[in-house]
């Protein structure tokens, strides 16, 4: 999810972690208007909806649907959507976050903690 608008300075790290990590669906979801997006309730729930719209309309093969999924942060904003939808899911072992390390430009996969 490439939602502050950093086009290539985000899909780049992004298609070669999914190259290393095997990864062989991507569905890229960006912002589509110039300037990063709001911290608030507001933005969350719109990000949410059209997310969740996308993921569902989205034609994808059908591994992609039922396998193992990987969410690519990009802002304050991703980093709460990916995490609630990761609390809430009811299964979280399918899924794994990925955060951008600015040190490295490359994508990370968030520690596994079994401690809420």
């Amino acid at each position: 999810m490439d939602l502050q608008g950093r086009e290539e300075t985000f899909t780049g790290p992004v298609r070669a972690a999914c190259r290393a990590a095997g990864i062989g669906s991507l569905l890229h979801i960006r912002r589509a208007a110039d300037g990063r997006l709001p911290e608030n309730t507001a933005t969350f729930t719109a990000a949410v909806d059209q997310i969740c719209r996308a993921w569902l309309d989205a034609r994808l093969p059908e591994p992609a649907r039922t396998g193992h999924h990987a969410l690519f942060l990009s802002g304050p904003t991703a980093i709460a959507l990916a995490l609630g939808a990761r609390l809430a899911n009811v299964q979280p072992d399918r899924w794994t976050i990925y955060n951008y390390d600015g040190a490295s430009s490359t994508y990370e996969p968030f520690p596994r903690s079994r401690q809420l």
